[in-house]
């Protein structure tokens, strides 16, 4: 992690408020996170993206000004995203980078518009991705064809690798039990 983290840092207060403003805004809707009761750390990379660890659980992502929840955020239902569920066909390919395409979409737990955030899931309901709505969940399902969601993140790739794979799972399974 050394060779990858620019800047590491604690988030005062005011800078806990503004992040939480800011991912409200960024997905429209609430959060079950107090900010205000947690630790915040932010760590800048020099890959072009910043983590935001909550309790040292990194859970979310910063890219391009885009701030977005992490695959962790997803499995423990912090923040609430509708959910695209696709067929096994589809999961390697998301899970080596590809945007997600209409034909391997089976269903959605709610309606979403272009540009919302979502979380890419497979047969088993596990979170493998969060991507952005490239059209609406209606039109996925009446054309049947082309890039549905652009991928951001997803299990395996860089940000998984560098902070998140080495989380113990099975140990935050028994905490939200």
């Amino acid at each position: 992690m050394s060779g990858i983290a620019f800047t590491r840092y604690l988030l005062s207060k005011k800078e806990k408020k503004q992040l939480e403003n800011r991912i409200r805004s960024s997905i429209k809707r609430d959060i079950q996170l107090d900010f205000r009761k947690k630790t915040v750390e932010i760590i800048k990379t020099r890959l072009g993206f910043n983590v935001y660890f909550v309790d040292d659980y990194p859970l979310l992502i910063e890219r391009d000004e885009l701030l977005f929840p992490s695959i962790i955020a997803g499995f423990l239902s912090y923040i609430e995203l509708p959910k695209v569920a696709v067929d096994d066909g589809a999961v390697p390919h998301i899970l080596n980078g590809a945007d997600v395409m209409a034909p391997g979409i089976v269903s959605t737990t709610e309606s979403f518009s272009a540009g919302k955030l979502v979380y890419v899931v497979n047969l088993k309901g596990e979170v493998i991705a969060v991507g952005r709505a490239i059209m609406t969940d209606s039109e996925i399902f009446s054309l049947k064809k082309g890039r549905s969601i652009k991928n951001l993140h997803y299990y395996g790739d860089k940000i998984w690798n560098t902070y998140i794979k080495e989380v113990d799972l099975n140990r935050l399974r028994r905490e939200i039990e």
